[in-house]
């Protein structure tokens, strides 16, 4: 019996550690998918895509923006669109890499002060106002199969800010997840 316990365990260990992912940095990463993605031929001719949005929370100025619920929505799109090549070109090294066989996943995971902070980057607020920001942050995944098509992105916000200037305060609040998933057909 013993034998037999110590045997599964080996064997299961084995498969366990086949399966592991291996970590790539940034340069690994585009030098893996150029050399793997960027040559391969796609024998697909279509891509249905089904994205679904989950807003738990839309408050102060994301309230006009986001309604409170769950939608779907599936549109024919692109294969095209997809490709690595394509979806990679916002990817740097703050994101992580890893690879399992050929395929791989990019994540990104950043508190609610740092994800703000990326937003006002574009905006410029910050500079002049004082600004209050709580919440998880926000999360990215990105899943690519082997021929480097993306089959299924998650992203998730927890976020809610004060900021005052002059007397005028202006706050808003926003919990949800996106979730795009899509089918190739050949």
């Amino acid at each position: 019996m013993k034998k037999k316990l110590l045997l599964s365990l080996a064997v299961l260990s084995v498969f366990t550690l086949g399966s592991c992912s291996k970590k790539l940095d940034y340069e690994e990463a585009k030098t893996f998918a150029s050399e793997n993605y960027s040559k391969v031929e796609l024998n697909y001719k279509s891509c249905k895509t089904k994205t679904v949005i989950d807003v738990k929370k839309a408050e102060g100025i994301y309230a006009k923006m986001f309604e409170v619920g769950k939608t779907e929505d599936e549109v024919d799109s692109s294969v095209d669109t997809y490709k690595y090549d394509v979806v990679s070109l916002d990817f740097d090294d703050t994101y992580t890499y890893s690879l399992n066989g050929k395929e791989m996943t990019v994540t990104k995971s950043v508190s609610s002060a740092d994800y703000f902070k990326e937003v006002d980057d574009q905006l410029g607020l910050l500079d002049s106002v004082e600004a209050k920001v709580t919440g998880k942050g926000s999360k990215e995944t990105y899943y690519f199969n082997e021929e480097g098509l993306l089959t299924k992105a998650t992203v998730s916000i927890d976020m809610s800010f004060t900021m005052s200037s002059f007397g005028v305060t202006v706050n808003g609040g926003i919990t949800m997840a996106t979730t795009i998933t899509n089918t190739y057909s050949k």
